[in-house]
Protein backbone atom coordinates (compact mmCIF):
# COMPACT_ATOMS: atom_id res chain seq x y z
CA UNK A 1 0.00 0.00 0.00
CA UNK A 2 2.68 2.30 0.63
CA UNK A 3 4.67 1.30 -2.66
CA UNK A 4 1.17 2.22 -4.48
CA UNK A 5 0.53 5.57 -2.76
CA UNK A 6 3.90 6.75 -3.66
CA UNK A 7 3.49 5.72 -7.17
CA UNK A 8 0.14 7.21 -7.07
CA UNK A 9 1.93 10.71 -6.14
CA UNK A 10 4.67 10.67 -9.01
CA UNK A 11 3.62 11.17 -12.14
CA UNK A 12 5.27 8.59 -14.64
CA UNK A 13 3.67 9.30 -18.44
CA UNK A 14 5.20 5.73 -19.82
CA UNK A 15 3.64 2.65 -18.49
CA UNK A 16 7.18 1.05 -19.18
CA UNK A 17 8.39 3.20 -16.63
CA UNK A 18 5.82 2.67 -13.92
CA UNK A 19 6.11 -1.08 -14.21
CA UNK A 20 10.20 -0.83 -13.97
CA UNK A 21 9.34 1.86 -11.02
CA UNK A 22 7.25 -0.58 -9.03
CA UNK A 23 9.23 -3.47 -10.39
CA UNK A 24 12.00 -2.45 -8.50
CA UNK A 25 10.23 -0.89 -5.25
CA UNK A 26 8.45 -3.91 -4.48
CA UNK A 27 11.59 -5.93 -5.13
CA UNK A 28 13.18 -3.82 -2.60
CA UNK A 29 10.39 -3.66 0.33
CA UNK A 30 10.37 -7.29 -0.21
CA UNK A 31 14.29 -7.76 0.68
CA UNK A 32 13.82 -5.18 3.06
CA UNK A 33 10.90 -7.05 4.86
CA UNK A 34 13.34 -10.30 4.76
CA UNK A 35 16.16 -8.53 6.29
CA UNK A 36 13.87 -7.17 9.18
CA UNK A 37 12.01 -10.39 9.74
CA UNK A 38 15.55 -12.20 9.80
CA UNK A 39 17.12 -9.39 12.25
CA UNK A 40 13.65 -9.75 14.51
CA UNK A 41 13.76 -13.92 14.63
CA UNK A 42 17.96 -13.94 14.49
CA UNK A 43 17.44 -16.40 17.99
CA UNK A 44 16.49 -19.19 16.09
CA UNK A 45 17.22 -20.79 12.54
CA UNK A 46 14.75 -22.44 10.51
CA UNK A 47 17.08 -24.60 8.22
CA UNK A 48 19.96 -26.52 9.66
CA UNK A 49 23.51 -24.88 7.86
CA UNK A 50 26.33 -27.52 7.31
CA UNK A 51 28.86 -24.51 6.68
CA UNK A 52 28.84 -20.84 6.42
CA UNK A 53 27.07 -18.95 3.73
CA UNK A 54 29.57 -16.45 1.91
CA UNK A 55 28.34 -12.52 2.53
CA UNK A 56 27.30 -13.13 -1.26
CA UNK A 57 25.49 -16.25 -0.77
CA UNK A 58 23.48 -14.84 2.03
CA UNK A 59 22.58 -11.32 0.00
CA UNK A 60 21.04 -13.69 -3.07
CA UNK A 61 19.31 -16.08 -0.37
CA UNK A 62 18.01 -13.13 0.98
CA UNK A 63 16.86 -11.75 -2.50
CA UNK A 64 15.19 -14.67 -3.56
CA UNK A 65 13.31 -14.83 -0.13
CA UNK A 66 12.00 -11.35 -0.16
CA UNK A 67 12.19 -10.14 -3.79
CA UNK A 68 10.43 -12.91 -5.56
CA UNK A 69 7.40 -13.27 -3.10
CA UNK A 70 6.94 -9.35 -3.40
CA UNK A 71 7.19 -9.65 -7.17
CA UNK A 72 4.70 -12.67 -7.54
CA UNK A 73 2.25 -10.29 -5.21
CA UNK A 74 2.98 -7.00 -7.49
CA UNK A 75 2.65 -9.28 -10.61
CA UNK A 76 -0.64 -11.30 -8.72
CA UNK A 77 -2.46 -7.63 -8.40
CA UNK A 78 -1.33 -6.32 -11.89
CA UNK A 79 -3.35 -9.26 -13.36
CA UNK A 80 -6.68 -8.58 -11.11
CA UNK A 81 -6.33 -5.50 -11.96
CA UNK A 82 -6.64 -6.25 -15.18
CA UNK A 83 -8.95 -8.74 -14.93
CA UNK A 84 -11.41 -6.88 -12.81
CA UNK A 85 -11.28 -3.71 -15.70
CA UNK A 86 -12.06 -6.19 -18.35
CA UNK A 87 -15.11 -7.61 -16.61
CA UNK A 88 -16.63 -3.63 -15.85
CA UNK A 89 -15.83 -2.81 -19.48
CA UNK A 90 -17.49 -5.81 -20.88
Amino acid sequence: MLIDSVIYRIKLHSSLSRYLTEFILYALAGILLIVLIRHVFKSGTVVVIVKKPTPVADALRLAFAGGLPALLFYHTSILLRWVTRQRVLH
